[in-house]
C-alpha cells in the first residue's frame, strides 16, 4: 500500500504539473489574442484614416478638375451654343440678322466688328437670366 501511495501522490504530483503547463498556455494564448485583436483594431483604424485621407484627396482632385474645365466652358454669345470642336469655326445663324439690338448669352458684348459677320463668337455664359 505504501507503494501504491507514493505512486498515487507522483501522479497527483505531475497532474498539478501539468494543469499549471495547461494555465500557462491558456494564459499566453489569451495574451496573443488580445494582442493580436489591439494589432488588428489599431491597423483596421489605420486603414479606416488612409482611405478616407484618399478619398478626400480624390474629391478635392475632382472638384479642382471641374472647376478647370468650367474655366472652358464657353457659350456664342449670339446663339448659345457651347463651344466644342464641332461649332468653333463655323457660321452662327444668328450673327447674320440685320438687328443692332441682341441679348447675349455671355456677361460680355462681343466687339462691333463681330456682329452681323455670321460668326460665332465664345465667351462665358451669362449668369443672368433672358425674359
Amino acid at each position: 500500500m505504501p507503494r501504491e501511495l507514493a505512486e498515487r501522490q507522483l501522479l497527483i504530483e505531475h497532474y498539478e504539473e501539468q494543469r499549471r503547463l495547461l494555465k500557462f498556455k491558456d494564459d499566453i494564448i489569451w495574451k496573443m489574442s488580445q494582442e493580436l485583436k489591439r494589432k488588428y483594431d489599431y491597423y483596421q483604424d489605420e486603414f479606416d484614416k488612409e482611405t478616407k485621407n484618399e478619398m478626400e484627396e480624390w474629391a478635392r482632385l475632382v472638384d479642382k478638375y471641374a472647376s478647370e474645365l468650367k474655366k472652358f466652358d464657353m457659350v456664342c454669345a449670339f446663339c448659345g451654343q457651347h463651344m466644342s470642336d464641332l461649332t468653333v469655326n463655323t457660321d452662327c445663324v444668328e450673327n447674320n440678322s440685320m438687328f443692332d439690338s441682341y441679348t447675349y448669352f455671355t456677361d460680355d458684348e462681343p466687339p462691333q466688328h463681330i456682329i452681323h459677320k455670321a460668326r460665332h463668337w465664345f465667351g462665358r455664359p451669362s449668369l443672368r437670366q433672358f425674359n
